[in-house]
Parts: C-alpha cells; sequence; structure tokens
C-alpha cells in the first residue's frame, strides 16, 4: 500500500509523456424519459448534480466506471485544496478534466433533446 502512491505517480508521468489527453467512450442513452450518461470515471458529486441539471429527463443516471477506468475526477475546487482523490496516483486528468467531461459533450446532446443549457 505504502507503494500505491509513489507508482501512480510515476506512472502518469510515464503517461503524460506520451499523451497529453485520454481519450474514452462516453454513451448517452434516451429510454422514454430516462437518460443514462456512462464514462470512466468516478466522479465528484458535483458532476453528476451539473449533469442532472440540464437534462429534459424525469430520471437521469449516470454510470461510473464504465469502458474503463480513468480514476478519480475531482473538480477544480478538490484539486487546488489537496482533497481526496486528486492526487497524480488517483487521476488521469487534471484542472480541464471536469469542464471537458461535463460541458464539451452538451451541444451534441442538445441536438437529442437531453440536455437543455442553462
Amino acid at each position: 500500500m505504502a507503494a500505491f502512491e509513489p507508482i501512480g505517480i510515476i506512472e502518469r508521468w510515464e503517461l503524460q509523456n506520451k499523451t497529453d489527453s485520454y481519450e474514452f467512450d462516453m454513451h448517452i442513452l434516451r429510454i422514454g424519459n430516462i437518460s443514462i450518461a456512462t464514462n470512466p470515471f468516478e466522479m465528484f458529486c458535483e458532476y453528476g448534480m451539473r449533469i442532472k441539471a440540464r437534462t429534459k429527463s424525469e430520471q437521469t443516471f449516470i454510470v461510473q466506471l464504465a469502458n474503463g477506468s480513468g480514476g478519480y475526477l475531482p473538480t477544480k475546487e478538490a484539486i487546488e485544496g489537496g482533497s481526496y482523490g486528486t492526487k497524480p496516483a488517483s487521476t488521469l486528468c487534471g484542472l480541464d478534466g471536469d469542464d471537458l467531461l461535463v460541458e464539451k459533450p452538451l451541444p451534441p446532446l442538445t441536438k437529442c433533446g437531453m440536455i437543455k443549457i442553462i
């Protein structure tokens, strides 16, 4: 257990030397008045609330750790505060990860009537 964090930091450093992005599949499904959105992260609660606030569906399910394992996806505030799940060994994303996951998919989703822009 003591080696987890140092090994994780080395692995993240090696990954960042290969690429500056983390590609993943995100699936959006609508069944009647229910929306389902998948992602490979263990997101901080704020993301689910931000996504759900924009859906027109009666219920929205955020399915995490699907199609891979991107680690924790902390908020900018959590990263700046150094809270749990923000250390390089626990996450593959940096400060822009939150906006890319929550905001970037919104324009295509509005076309299928699932998301409303506030």
